[in-house]
């Protein structure tokens, strides 16, 4: 076979590879993830326009995806973090800053249980961006929360950036108002680090915000704080996932 006929052939490979992911109502099977990932950089403009053609549908009314709608986004978001595409991280950014029923359109449980990690992965190294957005109170706020958690675990796992990210919770902490669920959420969120330059401003933002005990008290930051065990998540691989 020619250099032209391989290159062709791989082209029409991935273009058979792309249309699966974006029809299909269920997980890839490993053998195909692999495949997808074994395009390396040059699969990532193809993820990209996944969210970027979501995003379009944000101007209009959101209407259900249609079949392998949500699911193509979240393969997209997953795969873009395998392969630590931190250039995407500005088009996730857009895409988690729209409002809730869109997001519940494509993303469903996710947001909470599983995004912060494409965000881990891919803000590392831009914390200042991460700081942009959960500092906009405009931004949906289980979005915010599922950045904040990104950077506690990027603190977690990077001693060196642990002072960075403290200075950001500063920062949220001392926003004169905020959503009072968001705040106690996010100071749960925060015993995990057990640092002792964010306690004050905890107990602090807990009164300030007027945040229900349901979800946390001075008393739940009191007794964290002295058991110190810290929660260090471990994000799952791509293959395990699905």
């Amino acid at each position: 076979m020619t250099r032209g006929g391989k290159r062709i052939g791989k082209e029409q490979q991935l273009a058979e590879l792309l249309n699966e992911l974006h029809t299909s109502d269920r997980w890839l099977d490993n053998h195909r993830l692999r495949k997808l990932a074994a395009y390396g950089t040059n699969l990532i403009p193809e993820l990209e326009n996944i969210l970027t053609r979501s995003l379009e549908s944000a101007r209009t009314t959101v209407t259900a995806p249609g079949a392998g709608g949500s699911y193509a986004v979240l393969h997209a978001l997953f795969l873009l973090a395998h392969l630590r595409s931190e250039k995407s991280l500005s088009v996730i950014l857009k895409f988690l800053s729209q409002k809730p029923d869109f997001l519940d359109c494509y993303l469903h449980d996710s947001l909470l249980d599983e995004i912060w990690e494409v965000v881990f992965h891919l803000g590392v190294n831009q914390i200042s961006e991460l700081e942009k957005f959960i500092l906009n109170r405009q931004n949906n706020t289980l979005s915010r929360l599922a950045v904040c958690t990104a950077l506690v675990q990027l603190a977690l796992h990077y001693p060196r950036r642990k002072g960075r990210v403290e200075q950001v919770f500063q920062k949220l902490l001392r926003l004169k108002k905020d959503d009072s669920d968001f705040v106690g959420l996010v100071i749960s969120e925060l015993l995990d680090l057990k640092s002792a330059a964010l306690r004050p401003l905890l107990l602090a933002a807990l009164e300030k915000n007027k945040v229900w005990s349901g979800i946390i008290s001075a008393e739940d930051v009191s007794r964290s704080y002295k058991n110190q065990r810290t929660r260090k998540l471990t994000p799952t691989d791509l293959l395990e996932r699905y």
